[in-house]
């Protein structure tokens, strides 16, 4: 992806950040979180929580180029000293030897599957740790029921409609991408056609999940 197209779908992705914020302030509060962002593209939400949090995160994402846009942002944020970016997969499970208060994953199982990605997910988190995850909305009573199987408990939930998405999202895309080469900016382009197909197959929900069981009920 060219630079102009990450600098792009960046200051469009920093419109849903508040809702990241949201699903954040439905877990009760921890002091010095240490959270783990797995698939965290490059960084928008990450960078968001640390302006309100007084954790540390760890940051994953198996795209070198997004790893290394996220790299060069978090130098600059002012809190360098308080996340770690890594180029690495959800596959790896031993990739840390500890495991997080909050796992948040936005939009990696919409790639992996709900079924697969949810128990690598969970491999991360500790007893009473918290999970947000972000995923379309398609298939809500099945994840639902995967969180039951899992002995995870659904705090919460709220839903991003196709509204929201374009007003907040593929309208600012449509906005920014108009003055730059199309060659540049194809992905997104293409992304925006989809929308205007289909807008309602945008939708997508924040789920906020705690696990409360030992792990041998796993």
């Amino acid at each position: 992806m060219s630079p102009n197209s990450y600098k792009v779908r960046d200051s469009c992705r920093k419109n849903l950040v508040k809702y990241t914020m949201k699903a954040f302030s439905l877990i009760p509060p921890i002091d010095n979180p240490v959270i783990l962002d797995m698939g965290c593209g490059t960084g928008e939400p990450a960078l968001a929580l640390l302006e309100i949090c007084n954790g540390k995160i760890y940051v994953v994402d198996s795209d070198i180029e997004c790893v290394s846009v996220l790299n060069e942002k978090a130098k600059t944020s002012g809190h360098a000293d308080r996340i770690k970016v890594i180029n690495g997969s959800v596959f790896d499970r031993n990739m840390f030897q500890n495991q997080f208060d909050i796992v948040l994953a936005e939009g990696l199982l919409n790639i992996l599957g709900f079924e697969t990605g949810l128990p690598l997910l969970i491999n991360f988190l500790k007893q009473r740790g918290y999970l947000i995850i972000h995923d379309q909305l398609q298939n809500d009573a099945k994840k639902r029921a995967l969180f039951t199987k899992y002995n995870l408990n659904l705090l919460d939930a709220f839903e991003l409609d196709e509204n929201i998405w374009w007003n907040e999202y593929y309208c600012c895309l449509e906005r920014s991408i108009d003055n730059i080469e199309d060659t540049l900016c194809q992905k997104e382009i293409n992304e925006i056609i989809e929308y205007k197909k289909d807008p309602e197959n945008c939708r997508s929900i924040y789920y906020i999940v705690a696990r409360t069981q030992p792990e041998s009920a796993l």
